[in-house]
Parts: C-alpha cells; sequence; structure tokens
C-alpha cells in the first residue's frame, strides 16, 4: 500500500514538473578538441560568450564555440601561470600572472601592471570588485 503511495506521489509529481524542466546539452572539450593541457587554473564566460581559459605553464586560451584560441600577442602570457580569471563591470578580464605581473584585457588590447606601476610582487590567487 505505501509503496503505491510512494509511487503516485511521484507520477503525479513527475507530470507537475514536465512542463517547467529545462533541456540543457554538455558539450565534452579536452585534448582531442584543442586544450594544451588538462590542468586547467581558472575559467570563465565573458560578455560576448567566449570561454576562457588559463593553464599551468600553458598559458591563456579562449573557446568562441567552436575552437580554442592561443593568447600570444603577450609573451609573458605563452608559458606563464595564470591563477585565475576575473571579468570586472565594465567587462575587462583580469589576469594575475605568478606573482610576475598582471594582465588586464579590455576586448582589444592587453595591458601590464606590473611593480613599476605600484602592482605587488606577491602572486594574486583571487580578485573580487565592490
Amino acid at each position: 500500500m505505501l509503496s503505491k503511495l510512494i509511487l503516485g506521489i511521484m507520477l503525479c509529481c513527475g507530470q507537475a514538473n514536465q512542463g517547467i524542466t529545462q533541456q540543457y546539452s554538455f558539450e565534452s572539450l579536452g585534448l582531442r578538441e584543442g586544450l594544451p593541457t588538462s590542468y586547467v587554473t581558472g575559467m570563465l564566460e565573458d560578455d560576448r560568450g567566449f570561454l576562457w581559459m588559463s593553464f599551468f605553464g600553458a598559458g591563456v586560451h579562449f573557446y568562441d564555440g567552436l575552437r580554442f584560441h592561443f593568447v600570444s600577442e603577450v609573451p609573458e602570457l605563452r608559458e606563464a601561470m595564470v591563477s585565475s580569471l576575473f571579468l570586472d563591470s565594465r567587462n575587462r578580464l583580469w589576469l594575475p600572472s605568478s606573482g610576475i605581473a598582471m594582465f588586464v584585457y579590455d576586448g582589444i588590447e592587453f595591458s601590464r601592471l606590473d611593480r613599476s606601476v605600484g602592482f605587488p610582487s606577491a602572486p594574486v590567487v583571487a580578485m573580487a570588485e565592490s
């Protein structure tokens, strides 16, 4: 009797929730799809829908939905350890690199912040905006 009651409740809840369930699709991205390594240190999606990823010793790449693009125009980022990624309210991408420098991408070009402009030499492991 109890099992029929539980089954009835499950069927009713299942039918009631059918109208509000969402369908998600997942895509697996790995070495075969162009990842340089499987050791990801940071990941975020920007306002254009690009998926930015940082890798231990393999720099920074972004995925545009079709393929990975290597950020090669900044020599220091090519083999750097970028510890995290942060997108601020002005849609600038912040990339701290192994305590060497902070790189900021405004959607057009990269800027470098280092000790010469007052950036601390200590590694940055997380960022937030107030």
